[in-house]
């Protein structure tokens, strides 16, 4: 297991020629973009729904279908956050200052105007991604699509349609613009459908580009595109008003996380608007360069039923309260009718109205994974997580992951708020009285009850000058859940302050992400490094055998690709982050791949095998990719051969002695070259 300090090791001739020996646990197989681009990233693999283990039988490069996204550059906001960053539930983060105001108070880099400017300009010389070609298509009348959803090699080229409530194509003369779409996955689920979100893209209209919503959740059966629609709730005070139940309908968002089968029929879950966002509040106005005339500025316009919002300016960045929701996609009627679309639960807060503290904060939910429970009270019940919003006493809407189960077990069925919310312990915003956490989300969910998730530490309360996302476990079986952190459990890779996110659990147990590979402080200084990992945990439905093969602990995926003969194929890449694993073992994930130049179309082997090795002596070319790791059929955990750190080589180059002439003398014979390590930015 990679220790997370440095220190002075001695690197002998044995363990050397152990490393090479040894057989990796996992073989990495590139997986290509249908679509040129410049980084590529691995988002989730097809399940395994039988008993097939890849670690047991052979399991070829093609084996479960692969889906991944095509990205040309920083998207400023996320497509998969209901609120810019997952905090700014008062929509108030809308330009190059606001991000650069999260990044300061939030992360505290000091790189923080470099990091600003990638998600607020991208590409600025190609003019794609980046907030600000949102920002600016309307009156700017250009806008490209940066990402690109794919799907076992074949792009997802269908144009989303425009919903039940557009703008009347007869009144107003718009048409679709080809290439303007963003497309995200979130899920491939066990009925081989794909899951995401999708904007509308964009429509010229009267010289200008209007977007008709910048996100809608959808499932892809192979054969048919579906996105989902919003729905108001008329009932709350700013969703009640005609105007306002029409902007929700045209505009609204919608995502889609994740789907469960109960009762013979599926449903999709995720999120859906319900009720605008707090509108008479002049700090929403977008203050546009195009524009001097602060009433196309102004929100309040939306809300105006005697027009089509999504045909002016300032409507393109109109925002929403969500709740979190589900849709049933077996019914003949559609999941965008009313019988089959449900709020899961109503948000902990005793308000219809939002404005608290001049913040005038819009309450949000979501669900981002369910499973059909196989053990405790709610066994063979739909439970799902994410988070919802609670009213504190303080009057501040607080963001914070949670449990859905099911409010009743004797006569449960699929229907409105049929789940209660229980927030999930030690990772709620306010822990002893202090407002440690700014959010906390759960990631996902097994059928054993195993919950994953991160709470993100607030900029105020960082640890050891990291305001890092804390990984944690809870067992949504207890009656009040209650995250464990992974620092806490005794594993090295998941050091105290170590930032990362538990992305998927499958029915073993086994959990993959990424956490931080560095230890220095990012307050003040630059943000730390990543690398994949997998953690086999041990509780309820873990597998010892399979957890053996690990030696029953977490790993970087870099220390299980290295040796034996796929060794050196494997050291063409460095595993960044691991996205999704199935029961088969097979794990989707972002790599860097190395290159000897940008010119270069064939990859090579980074100089060592060390984790922080130099790519082409420094000069190389590092590319995203979107990679495969298979298990290699028979290994153990005997094959496992960790790579060096940077401590190894720093200390065996910098002296003239002994040591460093049997490294020569043994490098000549493995025909290795080692070359120091110095960071790349990856």
């Amino acid at each position: 297991m990679k220790a997370m300090v440095k220190k002075s090791v001695v690197v002998s001739s044995t363990l050397l020629v152990a490393s090479y020996s040894n057989a990796a646990l996992y073989r990495v197989v590139l997986e290509e973009s249908p679509v040129e681009t410049e980084s590529v990233y691995g988002v989730a693999v097809e399940p395994e729904l039988g008993t097939t283990d890849c670690f047991s039988t052979s399991c070829g490069d093609t084996d479960y279908a692969y889906a991944g996204e095509a990205q040309n550059a920083e998207p400023g906001f996320s497509f998969k956050e209901e609120v810019p960053f997952g905090i700014d539930n008062t929509f108030y983060y809308l330009d190059y200052d606001d991000i650069y105001s999260y990044c300061t108070s939030e992360l505290g880099y000091a790189t923080c105007e470099a990091w600003s400017s990638l998600l607020w300009y991208g590409d600025d010389d190609a003019g794609i991604g980046g907030l600000k070609n949102e920002r600016d298509a309307y009156y700017g009348l250009s806008y490209q699509t940066n990402s690109t959803a794919f799907y076992d090699s074949s792009s997802l080229s269908e144009i989303p349609d425009v919903g039940s409530n557009p703008p009347d194509v007869s009144s107003y003369s718009y048409s679709f613009v080809d290439g303007t779409e963003e497309k995200v996955i979130t899920k491939v689920d066990e009925n081989g459908f794909v899951l995401g979100n999708t904007s509308s893209g964009y429509y010229s209209y009267n010289n200008q580009y209007i977007q008709l919503y910048r996100q809608r959740g959808y499932y892809d059966t192979g054969t048919e595109f579906t996105v989902l629609q919003p729905e108001a709730d008329t009932s709350i005070t700013i969703s009640d008003a005609d105007g306002e139940a029409n902007i929700i309908s045209q505009m609204g968002r919608t995502m889609a996380f994740d789907s469960f089968s109960y009762g013979g029929e599926s449903y999709v879950v995720g999120s859906a608007s319900v009720a605008t966002f707090y509108y008479s509040d002049g700090y929403k106005d977008y203050d546009s360069p195009y524009t001097s005339d602060s009433d196309a500025e102004d929100l309040d316009n939306c809300i105006d039923e005697d027009i089509e919002p999504a045909l002016y300016p300032e409507c393109q960045n109109f925002a929403f309260a969500n709740r979190a929701f589900v849709w049933n996609i077996t019914d003949a009627n559609g999941p965008n009718d009313d019988g089959n679309r449900f709020a899961v639960s109503d948000w902990e807060t005793s308000s219809t109205y939002y404005s608290y503290n001049d913040d005038e904060a819009s309450a949000q939910a979501s669900v981002r994974a369910a499973t059909i429970s196989s053990r405790g009270t709610y066994s063979s019940y739909p439970v799902l997580v994410g988070y919802n919003t609670e009213l504190d006493d303080s009057d501040n809407f607080l963001m914070q992951a949670a449990v859905f189960r099911p409010s009743s077990t004797s006569n449960f069925s699929v229907s409105e708020n049929a789940w209660t919310t229980t927030f999930i312990a030690n990772a709620t915003v306010e822990v002893s009285d202090s407002y440690i956490h700014s959010n906390s989300v759960a990631t996902d969910i097994n059928e054993n009850m195993m919950v994953i998730g991160y709470a993100k530490r607030d900029g105020d309360y960082p640890s050891d000058r990291v305001s890092d996302n804390r990984m944690f476990v809870a067992d949504a079986n207890d009656t009040t859940p209650t995250a464990t952190f992974f620092a806490s459990l005794g594993e090295d890779i998941f050091f105290d302050s170590a930032e990362g996110k538990a992305s998927e659990i499958n029915s073993y147990n086994e959990i993959v992400g990424y956490v931080d590979a560095e230890t220095h402080a990012e307050v003040d200084g630059h943000e730390r490094r990543h690398r994949g990992f997998i953690f086999p945990y041990n509780d309820t439905g873990t597998d010892a055998d399979r957890r053996a093969r690990y030696n029953d602990q977490a790993w970087w995926l870099d220390d299980l690709t290295n040796g034996g003969d796929d060794s050196d194929a494997n050291n063409h890449f460095r595993i960044l982050d691991a996205t999704d694993i199935n029961d088969a073992g097979v794990i989707s994930g972002t790599a860097i791949q190395c290159f000897a130049s940008e010119s270069s179309s064939s990859s090579m082997a980074y100089d060592s095998t060390a984790h922080f090795a130099y790519c082409n002596d420094g000069v190389g070319d590092e590319r995203v990719v979107a990679v495969k790791l298979i298990p290699i059929s028979g290994a153990t955990s005997e094959d496992i051969a960790e790579r060096s750190d940077d401590s190894a080589e720093d200390v065996e180059r910098s002296g003239a002695g002994t040591g460093l002439l049997v490294l020569i003398s043994l490098m000549s014979v493995l025909s290795v070259r080692l070359k120091k390590s110095r960071s790349v930015i990856a």
